[in-house]
């Protein structure tokens, strides 16, 4: 099984879905992790994790950058 690296966290889940959709469509495979807690608020404090293979890392980083530089 792959080593799943965290490359960004989101505080929002429209963000962190519109970057999971770019890196696919280049074709790199994501998951996004959540945090669940008892108090919600806490959720989007800690963050939605975006995760990709390790392998992966570097290009889909380049490829966040590029993309927010845009």
């Amino acid at each position: 099984m792959a080593k799943l690296v965290c490359i960004k966290t989101y505080n929002n889940r429209m963000e962190a879905d519109l970057a999971k959709a770019f890196l696919e469509s280049n074709n790199i495979k994501v998951m996004i992790s959540e945090v669940f807690s008892a108090v919600p608020p806490l959720e989007s404090a800690m963050g939605l994790r975006l995760l990709v293979k390790e392998e992966d890392t570097e290009k889909a980083t380049e490829l966040l950058k590029n993309e927010a530089g845009s």
